[in-house]
């Protein structure tokens, strides 16, 4: 999935929010991820298990059907059994059923991986009555999934044997895993335009607000944490409990135009609004971790409208939580040309001619397109420039290494206004020479 497409997907996710209730009547429910980044000492046991036990919301509550009616007057026991876990305390483990009484029959204290429970109505309680079941218990801290099962029995002794269940469910509750997705940068481009001699921003799409001012994306980090994810106290995990607020952000990329500046909005109105330092190679930002820990900080450049945009991909980490997120890039559009067929055989000797009909000398950059089983290295003309109002001959052998054939297919990107630039492809084999005009397209620069 690209980044972009990503985030916005955490996004969503986290806008969900963590669970209520674990439904074990619903094949669809999802197991909670108890966050290993929130775990404390003091959430771990003496054998090194993790004590998940619900303050808020309800993220281990377990809930079902009773599955069979209770007459008014009458007792039925419920029979509870775990996998890959253990109850913590009797005192923290209760039923609770509308229009009857529960009180623990058997097992629920610390270490048991089973309790029942007697269920005495004082009213008649239908087959669809819910269930609803709290308790602490002790899970693997390794990752394994807590499991639950339920069985409702007329007596007490098929509870203790289960034998002859009435009804039945069972499914997953929670398990211990990272919270954290490793993303903490919603990206977005600039791209610099040719025509502007890349003085200006394409508007009609990416990070542009203007022609002079826009951003590359935003540090957003309620984008690091999983939506399905709590703590071991069944509250919300947020990003606080995922990244360290004693650290710097640092952001490396090309400084060296424009002026940067932080801001709450994407549309970069409130410039200034977060501290940004710059070293003096301007190639390093550091954002002060209060600037974002209470919400999402752009990154902005604004141009003068005299000097150039530079290519540039912004990348940013985290030193304490050892993690590293990419911004958004300044690009530029180009001239694309295209090449179906570039070959290096040594029978066929082929050129190709680019035409630069402007004032400006014009970069250009070639990449490769090959077959299953060839290799395409660039060669030292792969990239170059072409003088103003002038012509370069580039020869296939020295755009180009291959391994395992001898043709791939290319694409030179000339940071020109299209119509300024021309290519033909002239290739002389067996005493014959071929000369085809090549197809050129407007196109992002991609490559920083």
């Amino acid at each position: 999935m690209k980044k972009n497409l990503l985030v916005a997907a955490i996004a969503a996710f986290v806008a969900q929010g963590a669970f209520a209730v674990q439904d074990i009547d619903d094949s669809n429910t999802i197991v909670v991820v108890v966050a290993e980044e929130s775990v404390t000492s003091g959430d771990i046991d003496s054998n090194g298990n993790v004590i998940i036990k619900d303050v808020s919301p309800d993220a281990f509550r377990v809930a079902n059907e009773t599955g069979f009616t209770i007459g008014n007057g009458t007792s039925k026991y419920v029979r509870y059994d775990l996998v890959n876990g253990t109850f913590v305390d009797s005192m923290e483990t209760m039923l609770t059923v509308s229009g009857a009484t529960t009180s623990i029959s058997q097992g629920g204290d610390a270490g048991d991986a089973f309790v029942i429970f007697e269920v005495a109505a004082t009213t008649d309680v239908t087959n669809i009555e819910q269930v609803y079941l709290d308790a602490a218990y002790a899970i693997s801290a390794d990752g394994d999934v807590l499991s639950i099962s339920y069985a409702l029995y007329n007596d007490a002794p098929d509870a203790v044997s289960q034998a002859t269940a009435l009804s039945s469910a069972e499914g997953d509750i929670a398990k211990v895993g990272t919270g954290a997705t490793g993303i903490f940068v919603a990206p977005l481009d600039l791209v610099a335009t040719v025509a502007s001699e890349f003085k200006a921003f394409e508007t009609s799409n990416g990070g542009a607000v203007s022609t002079t001012l826009g951003t590359v994306g935003s540090i957003d980090t309620s984008l690091s944490v999983l939506g399905n994810t709590v703590n071991p106290d069944g509250s919300t995990t947020v990003a606080a409990d995922i990244v360290t607020a004693t650290q710097s952000v640092a952001v490396t990329g090309d400084f060296s135009f424009g002026s940067w500046s932080l801001a709450t909005d994407a549309t970069c109105a409130s410039l200034g609004s977060g501290t940004l330092t710059l070293n003096t190679a301007k190639n390093l930002a550091t954002i002060d971790y209060a600037d974002i820990n209470t919400g999402s900080e752009f990154l902005c450049v604004q141009l003068d409208g005299s000097e150039v945009a530079n290519k540039s991909a912004y990348t940013a980490s985290l030193s304490v939580d050892l993690l590293e997120d990419d911004f958004g890039s300044v690009k530029y559009d180009t001239t694309a040309i295209e090449i179906p067929y570039l070959t290096t055989f040594s029978s066929y000797n082929q050129r190709i001619y680019l035409v630069n009909n402007s004032a400006t000398e014009a970069a250009y950059s070639t990449t490769f397109v090959s077959e299953n089983g060839v290799t395409a290295t660039p060669s030292s003309s792969s990239t170059g420039l072409i003088p103003a109002n002038g012509m370069i001959a580039l020869k296939a052998t020295d755009l180009v290494t291959l391994d395992g054939k001898t043709r791939t297919a290319a694409t030179i990107e000339v940071e020109a206004v299209g119509g300024t630039i021309t290519a033909t492809m002239q290739t002389i084999a067996n005493g014959g020479t071929d000369t085809v005009v090549l197809t050129s397209q407007n196109k992002v620069d991609t490559l920083p």
